[in-house]
């Protein structure tokens, strides 16, 4: 039984919202050293954030192997939840924002779960062996859907650089993309 390592980050623009993007990526220790000794290679450190290192880590970038599944979901949360939200208040004076998100990480994990269940039984790995590095910007995903979570490492840079990518309409070879905005907009109730 191999570890598996997880990791999820959100992107987006700003002036659409941003949580448009998000990037989800499991992956085996062996294929993360690898990203690794590539990147090493080339001088490219992890954890400097700045485009020139998102560009050279997206360079190395490629997913079609069996060791990886790396998702990333057009959701742009911040649009559909403010439409709920709009909504919402010409039924109620307060609505609740907390509970309508609660209902759209669920709703998205939801349509994701098939995939990364598929994925982690190839790897024969529970999902609850799997810790998803992610910054702030996941936490609450993380724990709306049951998912133990640590902070920000190696993994997660590379979810913010597929996340990043994905939001500059560039994509690494393997990556499973997937639009989610008409059947979550479809799906979230309160």
């Amino acid at each position: 039984m191999a570890k598996i390592l997880a990791a999820m980050d959100v992107s987006g623009n700003p002036n659409v919202g941003n949580h448009e993007f998000l990037s989800i990526i499991l992956c085996t220790q062996q294929y993360l050293d690898c990203l690794k000794k590539k990147l090493k290679s080339k001088r490219v450190r992890l954890d400097v954030k700045n485009s020139t290192t998102r560009n050279l880590i997206a360079s190395e970038l490629a997913f079609e192997y069996k060791d990886v599944l790396a998702l990333c979901c057009r959701i742009n949360r911040d649009d559909i939840i403010n439409k709920i939200l709009r909504q919402k208040t010409k039924h109620r004076k307060q609505p609740m924002r907390h509970l309508i998100l609660r209902s759209f990480n669920r709703q998205v994990y939801a349509l994701l779960q098939d995939k990364i269940s598929t994925f982690l039984i190839s790897k024969k790995c529970d999902r609850d062996e799997v810790k998803f590095q992610c910054d702030g910007d996941c936490v609450g995903f993380a724990k709306d859907v049951g998912l133990s979570h640590i902070g920000s490492n190696d993994l997660h840079i590379v979810a913010d650089v597929l996340a990043w990518m994905n939001n500059h309409g560039r994509e690494p070879p393997g990556t499973v993309s997937m639009d989610l905005r008409n059947r979550l907009q479809n799906r979230v109730i309160m």
